[in-house]
């Protein structure tokens, strides 16, 4: 451990910890230190890794220490980038109704730092075609599409992982992993056939961005508890209901309501974005009409 106070200025704490698949976190907190009443103002810059991290964190589970921790470690927020999704275009494809949409600015230089540091984020798409009824119905569902894309850095290969429901690739190139998370090309959602003209349809997208995916933060609840190994794979003889209320069940304990105020105060937290397209219908030649 080293710290530096020239000029009482920048603090600057360095901790490692050797060791295999060791992945350094950074956070940037702004300190203001007093001792015997003079004031040092300044960013600390810690460096933590996963070892390191595991010491951190648990001093979290002090009542007293926690609120130390939690109001005077303020991570310096992320430059701003504005994500939002846009819906390019509505088609029909060879018979089917598809959808091209992008996500702008959703691989953000703050999620790219995290991957890099050993965290796995996810995003979760969830595509919905929705038949609009009169003004005193509610609109209903025809179909739904969800998928779901993972990636994280591995750095003895020093490349990115891409996971998704079929695939798991490595590759080098931040541009294909921008293009797989930010770009959506050709999502079929019905069968033409299945679309009755006369009728007014619209499509709706909704993302959730998870910066800590779910194995990332089982991950960190294993080391705050002494146990450093793998994210616990799901039971398939578990109900999803079950399963839901166990994972509520934990995210509602004293520790683990600390731990996630920890991670939204760091820009990890999780986040959602919709859009919406604009009513249309299809014709007898099966093509698309436009609501004026």
């Amino acid at each position: 451990m080293s710290r530096n106070l020239a000029g009482r200025g920048m603090v600057d704490v360095s901790i490692s910890a050797d060791g295999p698949s060791v992945s350094s976190w950074v956070a940037v907190v702004h300190s203001r230190i007093e001792d015997r009443g003079s004031k040092i103002d300044g960013l600390a810059a810690v460096s933590l890794t996963r070892s390191s991290l595991v010491y951190f964190l648990s001093s979290i589970f002090n009542p007293l220490s926690s609120i130390i921790a939690l109001w005077l470690i303020i991570a310096t927020p992320a430059i701003a980038q504005e994500t939002r999704v846009v819906i390019d275009s509505l088609r029909v494809k060879e018979n089917a109704l598809v959808i091209d949409f992008h996500a702008d600015s959703l691989l953000t230089t703050h999620l790219l730092d995290g991957m890099r540091r050993g965290l796995t984020s996810s995003a979760q798409f969830r595509v919905q075609l929705w038949r609009k009824r009169g003004f005193l119905f509610s609109s209903t569902i025809v179909t739904e599409r969800q998928y779901e894309i993972k990636s994280t850095y591995e750095p003895w290969e020093q490349k990115y992982v891409i996971i998704t429901a079929g695939e798991r690739r490595l590759t080098s190139s931040l541009d294909l992993v921008r293009r797989w998370w930010e770009q959506h090309r050709g999502v079929a959602l019905a069968e033409a056939k299945d679309l009755h003209p006369g009728r007014r349809y619209f499509v709706t997208i909704d993302l959730l961005v998870e910066p800590v995916s779910k194995e990332s933060l089982n991950e960190i609840r294993g080391w705050l508890a002494g146990e450093v190994k793998p994210a616990a794979k799901s039971d398939s003889t578990k109900s999803d209901s079950t399963a839901a209320r166990q994972q509520a069940k934990r995210d509602d304990s004293f520790p683990d309501r600390l731990l996630n105020l920890l991670i939204n105060l760091t820009g990890f937290g999780k986040q959602v974005m919709a859009a919406r397209s604009e009513i249309f219908g299809i014709d007898e030649s099966g093509m698309i009409v436009r609501e004026k």
